[in-house]
């Protein structure tokens, strides 16, 4: 895969099919990331800087890019978002790809890869993919990207598993189902002035159709029992899992 250039390339018209629920607002999910600025959550704001649990959860992303990614690979990043670790993903591949559905998101992510000449962008549904089957030696969804992803956790693992080539890796990582972390989401919501914040057992919902759904590990084994994958799962942190299945 060669990319001359960091061009973001519309690759389909993105509209929502995936039913909605009392619990799971996916209806406005496309219209809250199209609105919300990401980087506030993760980096800090006016209002103060996300729970300490919540630092140390990203933070780790880089951490885990910089000792585990081998070079000269062909990289996906699954929910790019704002970009936050493409530059570090830059650095250590052969090329990169970032998909997102966000208009807002992919615009403030082509502002940082802009002179990046290996990376691409491209708007794109997590489930249901544009690539070829084992187009990747890497395919990532970090910054508990998948948790945002209500209804569709399965299917977008089970693309995540198509694109990446035999010998390569699917790895994700996403917030642990405790009272810490539930206490956390409420406490960073807060603090973003988002509005009804709930709970409905697993998953935190808000008005604006925010959706941030925690797992354990049998559901997150349960997301790769199609694939005939066993991934391995270990807590990286209070707040989260590592999960990294081999192809």
């Amino acid at each position: 895969m060669t990319l001359a250039t960091t061009k973001l390339t519309i690759t389909a018209p993105f509209t929502t099919s995936v039913q909605s629920s009392p619990e799971t607002p996916l209806l406005t999910v496309k219209d809250f990331y199209n609105s919300f600025n990401f980087r506030e959550m993760v980096h800090g704001n006016l209002k103060g800087k996300p729970p300490i649990l919540l630092q140390q959860f990203f933070e780790l992303d880089l951490k885990y890019i910089h000792t585990n990614l081998e070079a000269n690979k062909e990289v996906l990043e699954v929910g790019c978002g704002f970009g936050r670790l493409l530059p570090e993903l830059s650095k250590l591949s052969r090329n990169v790809t970032g998909i997102d559905f966000s208009d807002l998101q992919l615009s403030q992510a082509q502002e940082i890869v802009a002179n990046l000449k290996n990376v691409q962008l491209l708007k794109m549904r997590a489930e249901s993919m544009a690539f070829r089957s084992e187009s990747f030696a890497l395919s990532l969804c970090m910054n508990c990207t998948l948790g945002n992803m209500p209804n569709i956790e399965k299917t977008v693992v089970e693309e995540m598993v198509r694109v990446t080539k035999s010998g390569g890796k699917v790895i994700i990582r996403i917030f642990a189902d405790t009272e810490a972390v539930r206490l956390a989401q409420y406490e960073n919501y807060n603090r973003l002035g988002l509005t009804n914040i709930r709970d409905n057992g697993s998953a935190i919902t808000t008005d604006e159709g925010f959706y941030s759904r925690r797992f354990n590990k049998t559901e997150l084994q349960e997301l790769f029992k199609k694939t005939g994958l066993t991934p391995t799962i270990t807590s990286d942190c209070e707040a989260g899992y590592l999960v990294v299945a081999n192809i």
